[in-house]
């Protein structure tokens, strides 16, 4: 009798194979996940498979200053995370990672593990420029992203809006910098206040603005309704020499011809306690700013769009106070959303110029 259980669990666990395909290993022993040194905690813990190590979605990407969205699509799960301009979208039980428009395969794919979605760590963390080192002798990763002068980490708001039934009409995924405040300074603590007030204001605006709209669209299209979607993320683009440029980057997806990414940047001199406009940097006054300002972007458009040059003269004029900047380690970035002095389909027009022309004054403290 015992025998013949034996065999029928046997034949049981063979037919299962069958059916299901291989049973993945997951490792018994606990694996440590660390980010700049700091042991990471998860509701669900890390396992291996195949060799790779997986963990929880949100909190991974949440770590590495990415706001993050899971949506259903087609029947399809699928992860998209984004930080500035990097965007990274994964689909559950497919081996594949789209990393900036460029699509990889993976050794293992995405999954549902104890009702917690888990991805693989290592392709999750190189897709956002980190470096990742594995110890088999303790089994922990090690997880190093890049870091500057001042440490700047991300607070999250995410929220559904729902009908009185329950439908989710919209999803917000938000992420804001916060500058590390040690010392208490009075100026980066109003400067992290307003990041945060800026996304509650503009999460509060797109429930009052799209609400209604979504509502009408769900019954529209019933089952087949996505939720609209926006998200906030942003990137550092220096941070060095008591300077800090962070850029903004604004996503929404409200069903109208194509999705919207508006970008929005300030930089600070963190040794003077102040918000740098695009004068104090080029050591120009309003007007003459202005006028170096359209220079640049007459010739940045006769050179690369010049079938939109009535277009854009039509629009550059009025269009002088919305142009935005950030600095990066090597160049003063000027740039204009879509529509603002050109159609969509021309990007977000964008001039980049070097240090080294002696034209800029960076207002760089000598502290």
């Amino acid at each position: 009798m015992k025998r013949n259980t034996v065999k029928r669990n046997v034949s049981l666990a063979l037919g299962a194979v069958l059916v299901f395909g291989a049973v993945p290993a997951y490792a018994a022993d606990a694996v440590t996940v660390k980010l700049n040194g700091s042991q990471m905690e998860f509701d669900v813990n890390p396992v291996i498979e195949n060799s790779r190590t997986l963990v929880p979605f949100r909190k991974i990407f949440e770590a590495l200053d990415c706001a993050v969205s899971y949506t259903k699509e087609n029947g399809a799960q699928v992860v998209t995370a984004n930080r500035g301009n990097q965007w990274i979208t994964l689909e559950i039980g497919k081996n594949e990672i789209t990393v900036d428009g460029e699509t990889k395969k993976l050794d293992v794919a995405p999954k549902i593990v104890n009702g917690r979605t888990l991805v693989p760590l290592r392709a999750i963390s190189e897709g956002l420029d980190c470096t990742v080192d594995w110890s088999a002798d303790t089994k922990t990763v090690d997880i190093q992203k890049k870091q500057g002068q001042y440490a700047v980490t991300s607070a999250h708001i995410s929220k559904n809006i729902t009908d009185d039934k329950g439908n989710i009409l919209i999803t917000v995924a938000f992420e804001y910098p916060v500058i590390e405040n040690k010392d208490n300074n009075a100026f980066i603590t109003a400067v992290n206040e307003q990041y945060k007030k800026d996304a509650e204001a503009a999460i509060s605006e797109a429930e009052a603005e799209f609400k209604d709209s979504a509502a009408a669209v769900l019954a529209s299209e019933g089952k087949n309704y996505h939720p609209m979607v926006f998200t906030r993320s942003f990137e550092v683009s220096l941070n060095q020499d008591n300077l800090l440029s962070i850029t903004q980057l604004d996503y929404a997806n409200t069903y109208g011809a194509h999705p919207n990414t508006l970008k929005s940047s300030k930089t600070f001199n963190l040794a003077e306690n102040k918000a740098l406009t695009l004068s104090e940097v080029l050591g120009k006054n309003a007007a003459d700013t202005d006028s170096y300002v359209k220079e640049k972007f007459d010739a940045y458009v006769k050179e690369t769009v010049g079938e939109l040059l009535e277009y854009y003269q039509q629009n550059s004029e009025k269009a002088l106070s919305a142009v935005n900047f950030c600095l990066t380690e090597d160049a003063l970035v000027l740039y204009y959303n879509p529509y603002d002095i050109l159609p969509y389909a021309a990007g977000s027009p964008e001039v980049k110029v070097p240090y080294a022309d002696t034209t800029i004054k960076l207002a760089l403290s000598e502290s």
